[in-house]
């Protein structure tokens, strides 16, 4: 589960299921990251959760595209 840190409190919570949405603005040429709570519908990284990440080792973790993704790069 992804882990969140609080910027006002210091305050740590993990998100069991979370979905990301990654769109691009075409009038600024920006990329927008969004991220929400499934649970309660709540975006979580707008000013006050701050992503911290996993530790570990993830160097053997291998994926591949699925047959009908479509062609291209990912």
């Amino acid at each position: 589960m992804p882990t969140y840190k609080n910027k006002e409190t210091g305050e740590l919570k993990r998100f069991g299921r979370t979905r990301t949405y990654v769109d691009f603005d075409k009038q600024t040429g920006d990329i927008i990251k969004r991220e929400f709570d499934i649970s309660s519908g709540a975006q979580i990284n707008l000013n006050e959760w701050e992503y911290l990440g996993h530790e570990g080792d993830y160097g053997s973790v291998v994926a591949k595209k699925a047959i009908n993704d479509g062609r291209g790069t990912r």
